[in-house]
């Protein structure tokens, strides 16, 4: 049985293939056939018959496409599916090729779509969705104590955050809890820390945590053990620059100038927290005696930063009322404590901070903007299917069938999204970077934002996908056209007001984002015109810690601060030293509470010691009395210079700068006696511009003892870095100072998050733009195409191509009118939820979100142009004809 059988499809199959060419001799002759028959009409319609063989032959297109689709309809499917296939994409490459723009377009759009979804998803699943790789990372937390609210601290709990105390932290890890597993203070050193070599001297990084925080943190040597106490674990990429990943180092001394700890282990920190240092030690608890100024409570220091792992099967509400209890109970012995709380917040939560609603935003928009990309293709695959409807009737009425004509639409749906879907990966890889490097630093985990290998197939099969999908709802769209040779076929649009409500809808979400942009944009010009009080503008900083070690009397590292000073000054260097510099993050001197006068209560203010030229280097302006001395370090009655502000809350109300000259404020912590006000000078933002100002208490540096100080000189640092590291070599060459920075950099951080704002709603907003322009201009191209025979007729009436185009323009304005419209709407309507993702952002008024719904509407007419002029270019006498 089996034999015959094969024989017999053997036999069949030989007949096929020698019938082929009989069937496509015939198929040639019916198209020449139609091609006169087409001809002749036209010359009946007044053409010469020249010009009307050029029309029909641009009508038909090429015989060898016909004859490659009869072919194909009627040849051996399953003994030639990999011929048919490749014909298949040659037809489809064929067409292609004749329309480049197309192709260009349809490629381009949905890669520029997928790209943006792409992008939006690395950032959203590194920073925000992927776990923290800790254990069990849902219970890890982060502690703070809160301060009371007050006009100055504000009422949020986030304005009133405030770091732990070591003895607080003391405290809590001496207690036993029903809800907190262990407790770990997570310290890092100062920047610049110094590592003595082979008699050279380096920079490197230093992370302190107690004895709980390796295992909370997932902290396992890659090699050796944990350190215990005088004792460092190297991190790996420290290991393998500095030490050639040299397994032999264990049990080797590192020479830190404070101490010679051993080296006792490798390991590799987890990503996104507690951050890149180079090495890790074991810290404790509570403050040493010479670091507690005598006279002052060693609570008021908050300055450590504290994490604690909850017990399993507990929450955050029940740890935060256990814990508000303990600091209850607790204030009844240190008043110092009385009226703060204690507030507890999932790690993972708090890194992402300000950038949650700014990464919400941004991976709802990548899907958006993928979903729009989509939907344009499919405007533009469907405005093709309307224009090559005689195509279709004609392979229709060769014998083709449904089936075959939607094959070769998918397959050119198919090739396009392959191409468009590479384009979108490579973009993708090449946008990353430049993105990466325009978001703030302080964004967790941005480093290990990259297009991964599993993210690259998953964009491929989804733009495939979208490619498959787009190509028979492009198809089922052009299925009104009736098979008819030489006449044009009924037609009946479909889908005409959802495409409408598309294209609106996009104009709509581009004003919205363009609009939050725009606003951004207006609200960080008013912050950076806002004056801080001082003039960062040709101001250097570096810092550094004279080490008790090394400095074991309070003489000499007044000695040696004096001597840099100087040394700059003989050079003709503006210098001053100081802590506590305003908008640079050196918060070493928590605010302090004094008493300005009997009648009023505590007052708290930010303090900084500073040196005498301090006011002169930073731009200060000195409104009453004098500044700083070099009598002032050596008198005994102790002085200081407070701001206008603090005249202004804590005096007498209208008292003039002048008249506090000489008044004595209450004993400040670290102090036994008043100070004797002799200076009144400008107030500055020490938090930034956006934040409220606070009184402002300046005491000479002389007065704390080996802080770590921050050096400020009045020149750029290219000018002055060699004349800075010769000073202070000459005063100390192995005293390491952080590297010399412009001020500006520092407001440049500050400004770090509005930046990332920026970035998000500009990328979103100009790619929202494109896609509504895109949008529309094929939702016009399209509608032109359908009434291409009512606009002939027009046009045989006597209706010019200045009208004609007027009113394809008059319609994408009224579409775009009404995008804009609805945008604006939204946008004020979305003002609560804006506020909560930029502060402030309400004070672009009216004019900033007005202005960019016309310039956002101007750009979407501009997309009917060519639609506008292609429907002047319609021939009346061959639309009437058909």
């Amino acid at each position: 049985m089996m034999i015959p059988r094969l024989t017999s499809r053997a036999r069949s199959l030989w007949r096929g293939v020698t019938r082929r060419r009989v069937l496509e001799a015939e198929m040639a002759e019916e198209f020449r056939l139609h091609m006169e028959m087409r001809a002749e009409d036209l010359v009946r319609a007044g053409l010469s018959r020249e010009e009307a063989k050029r029309r029909a032959r641009l009508e038909f297109g090429s015989p060898a496409q016909y004859r490659d689709e009869g072919s194909l309809s009627r040849g051996l499917r399953w003994f030639d599916g990999v011929r048919i296939f490749g014909l298949d994409v040659k037809l489809g490459l064929r067409a292609l090729k004749r329309r480049p723009l197309y192709a260009l377009g349809v490629a381009g759009t949905l890669g520029l779509g997928l790209a943006a979804a792409m992008i939006t998803f690395a950032v959203a699943w590194k920073v925000w969705l992927a776990p923290l790789p800790l254990p069990d990372p849902d219970r890890v937390v982060r502690l703070y104590e809160l301060e009371p609210a007050s006009p100055e601290t504000g009422t949020s709990e986030e304005s009133r955050r405030r770091l732990l105390s070591p003895t607080l932290l003391g405290d809590f890890n001496a207690h036993s809890w029903r809800t907190i597993e262990m407790f770990s203070a997570v310290m890092r050193g100062e920047e610049g820390e110094p590592w003595i070599r082979e008699g050279e001297t380096r920079s490197i990084s230093r992370l302190a945590l107690f004895p709980n925080g390796f295992g909370m943190l997932g902290i396992v040597p890659e090699l050796g053990r944990l350190p215990s106490e005088d004792e460092v674990l190297l991190t790996e990429p420290f290991w393998r620059t500095a030490f050639g990943a040299d397994p032999n180092v264990m049990g080797s001394e590192m020479n830190l100038g404070w101490g010679v700890p051993r080296i006792v282990g490798v390991t590799r920190l987890p990503s996104g927290y507690p951050g890149d240092v180079d090495i890790v030690m074991v810290g404790d608890y509570g403050m040493t005696e010479d670091e507690v100024v005598e006279g002052t409570d060693a609570r008021v220091f908050r300055w450590v930063e504290a994490i604690a792992r909850l017990r399993p099967g507990h929450t955050l509400e029940e740890a935060k009322a256990e814990m508000n209890s303990f600091l209850a109970a607790l204030a009844e012995v240190h008043p110092i404590h009385r009226g703060w709380s204690m507030e507890v917040v999932v790690l993972a939560d708090d890194l992402l901070g300000p950038f949650r609603g700014v990464l919400a935003l941004l991976l709802a928009a990548g899907g958006t903007f993928l979903l729009l990309a989509g939907v344009n293709v499919l405007g533009l695959v469907a405005a093709r299917r309307v224009e090559s409807r005689q195509d279709r009737s004609i392979r229709l009425a060769l014998g083709a069938s449904e089936g075959r004509l939607l094959r070769g639409a998918l397959i050119d749906s198919l090739v396009l999204a392959l191409v468009g879907s590479l384009a979108g990966v490579l973009a993708a890889y090449g946008l990353i970077d430049p993105i990466r490097s325009m978001v703030p630093g302080d964004v967790p985990r941005l480093a290990d934002i990259t297009v991964s290998p599993p993210l690259v197939a998953g964009g491929l099969a989804l733009g495939v996908a979208l490619g498959g999908l787009i190509g028979v709802l492009g198809y089922l769209i052009s299925r009104g056209a009736r098979p008819s040779v030489g006449r044009a076929p009924a037609w009946r649009a479909v889908g005409v007001g959802g495409r409408r409500a598309l294209v609106i809808g996009q104009v709509a979400l581009t004003t919205v984002l363009t609009a939050g942009g725009a606003a951004v944009l207006h609200r960080v010009s008013t912050l950076g015109a806002i004056d801080l009080g001082f003039e960062p503008e040709g101001v250097s900083t570096t810092s550094t810690v004279f080490s008790r070690d090394r400095y074991t009397s309070v003489e000499q590292s007044q000695n040696a601060r004096r001597s840099i000073l100087e040394g700059l000054a003989a050079r003709g260097i503006p210098a001053a030293m100081g802590i506590n510099t305003p908008v640079s993050g050196d918060d070493v001197v928590p605010p302090m509470g004094l008493i300005a006068d009997a009648s009023l209560e505590e007052i708290f203010s930010v303090f900084h010691a500073v040196s005498a030229d301090y006011f002169s280097v930073m731009g200060i302006e000195v409104l009453a009395g004098r500044p700083f001395g070099p009598d002032d370090d050596a008198s005994p009655q102790p002085v200081a210079i407070v701001s206008e502000e603090f005249v202004a809350q804590y005096f007498s109300a209208g008292i003039p700068v002048e008249d506090v000259i000489g008044r004595v404020l209450a004993p400040v912590p670290g102090t036994t006696s008043g100070m004797t006000v002799v200076g009144v000078v400008r107030t500055t933002r020490h938090q930034g511009p956006a934040l409220p100002v606070m009184p402002d208490v300046y005491i000479p540096l002389s007065q704390y003892t080996n802080p770590p100080v921050t050096l400020v000189v009045r020149s750029e640092p290219d000018q002055v870095a060699e004349a800075v590291s010769a000073v202070v070599t000459q005063v100390d060459p192995d005293l390491r100072w952080s590297p010399l920075v412009s001020y500006t950099s520092h407001l440049r951080e500050w400004f770090a998050p509005f930046r990332l704002q920026l970035i998000m709603i500009g990328v979103l907003g100009t790619l929202g733009l494109v896609l509504a322009c895109l949008g529309l201009y094929s939702f016009m191209a399209y509608q032109v195409l359908t009434r291409r025979q009512e606009i002939g007729v027009r046009k045989a009436l006597g209706a010019s191509d200045g009208k004609l185009a007027l009113e394809v323009i008059i319609r994408g304005v009224a579409l775009a009118s009404l995008g804009a419209i609805i945008g604006l709407a939204a946008w004020y309507r979305l003002l609560p939820l804006s506020r909560e993702l930029v502060d402030g952002i309400e004070a672009a008024g009216y004019i900033v979100p007005l202005s960019v719904a016309v310039v956002v509407g101007g750009s979407c007419v501009l997309a009917t142009l060519i639609p506008a002029v292609r429907s002047t270019q319609v021939d009346p006498a061959v639309t009437l004809k058909a």
